[in-house]
């Protein structure tokens, strides 16, 4: 009987694991496995400080500039959703986690990573990014 509770408590803690939060280390292997990375910084954001290469890039605003999370949903499941594992990432860490858990609570089969310093760490830390071009 015994067995089966830490069978059942393990297998619950993993089905409901959270988002987990990564260094640049982590993200850079991450990156070597191809796991796709969401950006969601705004399109200042982009131009003025650059991307990681290969980052799609959605922005928590919308046109409007308002965050509207079911509009903004839509666009990234329609992209993303055959992925099994997903890299968020902002200037600092602070949206790409709040986006993260919005996210895992709607598809909790998906593997969220979040960036826990954001880009800004990112560069600071000697990692290369990308400029876009205006």
């Amino acid at each position: 009987m015994k067995i089966l509770f830490v069978i059942f408590v393990l297998f619950t803690k993993f089905v409901s694991a959270e988002v987990i939060d990564i260094n640049n280390r982590e993200l850079s292997n991450l990156i070597e496995k191809e796991i796709k990375i969401i950006d969601v910084r705004t399109q200042r954001e982009w131009k003025s400080i650059g991307i990681i290469e290969g980052s799609f890039l959605i922005s928590l605003l919308n046109k409007n500039k308002k965050f509207i999370f079911e509009e903004w949903y839509e666009i990234f499941k329609n992209k993303f959703i055959k992925d099994k594992s997903i890299i968020f990432i902002c200037a600092s860490g602070v949206r790409s986690n709040y986006i993260s858990h919005l996210v895992k609570k709607k598809k909790p089969d998906l593997i969220v990573y979040n960036l826990k310093k954001g880009i800004n760490h990112w560069i600071r830390s000697g990692y290369k990014i990308q400029r876009l071009s205006n």
